[in-house]
């Protein structure tokens, strides 16, 4: 199958449940890295209540209800009437925010969260304007560099910080091919693209590198940046950055915030079946304390990890992909010494803490495009089979980290 054609229509399915502003025709992008998320007609096979959410035609009060007919707008509302054994179903879109799960189900009566049968839901936590209306939310700014162009609004940072400091992640949202989320200004608007000519070494600042197209958000005004000006290294060949380059005339992915999009906070029993979760500079996905959670068929584009696990006991994920933020043109380094040494699957610590995760089971998932992959070190007993690992380029699959479960890891 054409990828450009799948990219054109995963963007369109998306458009067409935001309330997009009138603007220039959006320029094609390439490819997409991996391939994206298509709907799959998943039955409505679970028992007990059903809950329905309609970001774009939905009701939190009333007439709304949570019917097909009456849906609700946000998950959150859902959250709160859906019991044990219930199923909220998200229509096709984006539905914004940072939800929490908190319900302890049970094993005979799971919560269920997933997208409506044929289509696919997003749950994002990032920032709305820069997809529904780019020709709005930016402006140029030839104080910087070449093609570069800021905010028109300003987003503060969470916690006053130095500039040296990721605060700011995105993607490509035709082909979800990530941007680079840069720490140092220099960096964004430098014309040099090779390590080898940095002043400073890989960590200094030392004149700048230019990683690709990306992001910097600036702690004092709190705007963002972005530059999309294309790669010219002559290694990369038809891998370098060609696209557009003025961000009014693409939309774009951008999250300001480690707030994940979904959190399941001592929650048991919880099933989330055929959703994509996306925009987070920490992880989409966190879960804290939790028990019995499945994944099955969920799409995970991450920040700083894919996904989050502590105090988690029981956890399935099968046919999920866990996607990094390695771009075409993205280098090791390029994320390890001047953006986020990223992960996918964040489950261990350097120094693990006693509330350690167990029995976990990965199968059929798809690991890639990241510097670092599955962090399970501070897990015991797990099982990874029939899964791709691949565009990693540090540590795969991380199974020790001087924890009591060294060693204990089937095939480690």
């Amino acid at each position: 199958m054409n990828l450009r054609f799948v990219s054109l229509v995963w963007c369109a399915l998306l458009a067409g449940s935001a309330s997009l502003k009138a603007g220039p025709a959006e320029v094609a992008l390439g490819p997409p890295l991996r391939p994206l998320p298509t709907a799959r007609d998943w039955p409505l096979g679970e028992p007990g209540r059903r809950w329905v959410v309609d970001a774009v035609q939905g009701l939190d009060e009333a007439p709304g209800d949570g019917s097909v007919a009456h849906p609700w707008r946000t998950l959150g509302r859902a959250l709160g009437a859906a019991g044990p054994g219930d199923t909220i179903l998200l229509r096709a879109g984006l539905h914004y925010g940072h939800s929490v799960v908190t319900l302890r189900a049970t094993p005979e009566a799971p919560l269920t969260i997933r997208s409506f049968p044929g289509e696919i839901a997003v749950i994002d936590g990032g920032r709305s304007e820069f997809f529904d209306d780019p020709p709005g939310s930016w402006e140029p700014f030839p104080a910087g560099g070449d093609g570069e162009f800021r905010s028109i609004k300003s987003y503060p940072l969470e916690t006053v910080s130095s500039e040296a400091q990721t605060s700011a992640l995105g993607h490509f949202a035709g082909n979800m091919v990530p941007l680079h989320g840069y720490r140092i200004a220099g960096d964004l608007r430098s014309a040099n693209e090779y390590f080898s000519l940095l002043k400073d070494g890989k960590t200094g600042e030392g004149g700048g590198i230019y990683c690709g197209p990306g992001l910097w958000h600036d702690p004092e005004s709190g705007r963002l940046h972005v530059r999309l000006a294309h790669t010219s290294q002559t290694v990369l060949g038809k891998e370098n950055y060609q696209g557009p380059t003025d961000p009014r005339q693409v939309r774009l992915c951008v999250a300001t915030s480690r707030e994940p999009a979904l959190m399941l906070d001592g929650a048991a029993h919880v099933v989330l079946r055929g959703l994509v979760l996306r925009g987070s500079v920490g992880a989409p996905l966190v879960l804290r304390d939790c028990a019995n959670v499945l994944l099955e068929g969920v799409t995970l584009y991450g920040g700083a990890s894919a996904l989050q696990v502590t105090g988690t006991r029981g956890l399935r994920c099968g046919d999920c992909a866990f996607r990094g933020l390695a771009a075409p043109w993205t280098w090791r380094g390029s994320l390890k010494y001047r953006a986020i040494e990223s992960r996918l699957v964040s489950a261990s610590h350097w120094s693990p803490s006693a509330r350690g995760n167990a029995d976990f089971e990965f199968a059929r998932c798809e690991f890639t495009d990241s510097v670092d992959g599955v962090f399970i070190g501070g897990v015991g007993q797990v099982e990874i089979h029939h899964c791709l690992l691949d565009n990693v380029s540090d540590d795969g699959v991380f199974l020790t980290c001087n924890t009591a479960y060294d060693g204990s890891t089937r095939g480690g």
